[in-house]
């Protein structure tokens, strides 16, 4: 054999081996694709101890858009639904003006005395948006049943709401394992939320009252001042 016709061989021989390799390590990935399990989208759950005072837990969420609007807890809760919630990336999501509903998910550690949750008072989960036109909670225990469910919201009368406060705010009470809310608005849809512990709800409910009632007042004692102005003046511009 010449030295050109050996070369040649010699290069087709190389040629079917790398395209054996390469065939080879194609199937190779397709196959471990298949075998590799689904990437979890749950995010770790909020610890709670005893020194727990409060935390925005935007970034603590699970989200799904419900663009049908027909979901319910029941269906959410279903493994193939469950599997349609992402990590929010956002402190506060927001959706804008959107005719989906909203579901957020968000999960408890509770690592406490358990001996002692009978004397454990609720958490406090707060919407920091009012103008939400309708939410609704519902937390289960680690035996799957429901322990608690609320609603508030603009559409919803406020005697009905679970607190006085003028922003949605329900119970996470002890024992709680996962938590869903399905915000539906005709407004912007956003999710600012904040886990308290009881007594650091009730502090930050007195803090606002506070507030509150000193805006209203300086508005009061204006709308009085300038009263008295006009009628020690007479003039037109105060009244107007």
């Amino acid at each position: 054999m010449t030295p050109r016709r050996s070369s040649a061989a010699l290069l087709r021989h190389g040629g079917a081996l790398g395209l054996a390799a390469l065939l080879f390590l194609v199937a190779g990935c397709h196959h471990a694709e298949k075998a590799a399990p689904a990437a979890r989208s749950e995010t770790p759950p909020i610890v709670v101890d005893d020194a727990f005072r409060e935390r925005a837990i935007g970034l603590d969420l699970d989200l799904l858009e419900d663009k049908t609007g027909a979901l319910t807890f029941a269906d959410v809760r279903s493994p193939e639904n469950a599997a349609r919630f992402v990590p929010s990336t956002k402190a506060a999501p927001n959706y804008g003006y959107t005719k989906s509903t909203l579901w957020a998910r968000f999960a408890i550690g509770d690592v406490r005395d358990p001996t002692k949750r009978a004397s454990h008072d609720p958490l406090m989960l707060t919407l920091g948006y009012a103008l939400i036109d309708d939410v609704h909670s519902a937390c289960i225990g680690r035996d799957g049943s429901t322990v608690v469910e609320e609603r508030a919201g603009d559409h919803i009368s406020v005697e009905d709401w679970p607190s006085s406060f003028r922003e949605p705010s329900f119970r996470v009470p002890p024992g709680a394992l996962t938590c869903w809310l399905r915000v539906v608005s005709s407004t912007s849809v956003q999710v600012p939320l904040r886990l308290r512990s009881q007594r650091e709800f009730q502090a930050n409910a007195m803090r606002d009252t506070a507030v509150q009632c000193l805006y209203f007042g300086a508005l009061l004692v204006m709308i009085a001042y300038n009263g008295l102005v006009a009628i020690a003046t007479r003039s037109r511009s105060y009244s107007l």
